[in-house]
């Protein structure tokens, strides 16, 4: 609650309302104020996401009264209402307002998008890839592209591959790239698809992972098996992938050794 103000400045109301919605949603042992409890917390999540997405996304699109408004979030901003992302777009009470769950994903989009400095972890803009939660925005959206249809699925695909594309502008942790690998795994033809997009908007920051053989073998065997995927476009993708990645065959061939 008290860093509200020292990670999002300018906006100040906007970070109360957050930080109360989130503490909410979080649901402490400790009591809360009661005027906090006076809103049903649905429409609290709602109205709180719906207000993220107007002070730190529409506002970019819209010139308005004031273009040169700085609207979006810093990387510690954004990392500060995420959690109020996660539990809201995942809610099965606030997932049926379809409006609110594409402006939540429109405000991962957006932050995904920005392209700050990246010679310096702690260059003023505070916008380096690395400052960001990308293992958690990979998991959460490939959760919410299995579970979701039509235009929310389509902006949850957005939203990942613009995370990737992000991500890939520094160096990845093996987290972030655990969550992709987990995605081949699904049951579900058009996660995998999403991974595998992912998976090569990063496959330049792939290679030191197969240097390092307690990671090596696990990546070579996820992204071998994803080329034999039964749909023929995923197959594509996984080829294409595997290609990139010449390393991943000079291990397979050497487990293959007698």
């Amino acid at each position: 609650m008290r860093l509200r103000l020292a990670l999002m400045p300018h906006h100040p109301l906007l970070a109360d309302h957050v930080a109360r919605t989130t503490l909410r949603l979080s649901k402490p042992q400790c009591d809360l104020e009661s005027s906090w409890e006076e809103e049903d917390l649905t429409k609290a999540t709602i109205r709180t996401i719906n207000l993220v997405y107007a002070e730190t996304a529409a506002v970019g699109k819209d010139a308005g009264d004031n273009p040169h408004r700085v609207s979006h979030l810093t990387a510690p901003g954004f990392c500060y209402v995420f959690p109020l992302l996660k539990q809201g777009l995942t809610s099965s009470t606030a997932r049926g307002n379809e409006a609110m769950m594409v402006n939540g994903l429109a405000v991962i989009s957006q932050h995904a998008a920005l392209r700050g400095q990246t010679q310096d972890l702690f260059a003023p803009d505070q916008l380096h890839p690395q400052l960001f939660p990308i293992d958690q925005m990979f998991r959460l959206l490939i959760d919410l592209i299995g579970s979701s249809s039509g235009r929310v699925a389509a902006a949850c695909t957005v939203a990942l591959l613009e995370t990737a594309r992000g991500a890939a502008r520094a160096e990845l942790a093996h987290d972030d790239v655990l969550c992709l690998l987990d995605g081949l795994q699904s049951p579900l033809e058009v996660v995998r698809d999403a991974a595998l997009r992912a998976l090569l908007c990063v496959v330049d920051r792939i290679p030191p992972f197969l240097e390092e053989p307690e990671y090596a073998l696990n990546l070579t065997m996820r992204l071998y098996v994803a080329t034999f995927d039964v749909s023929e476009d995923n197959k594509r993708l996984a080829a294409e992938l595997w290609a990139r990645l010449p390393r991943a065959e000079e291990w397979l061939s050497a487990r293959a050794e007698p």
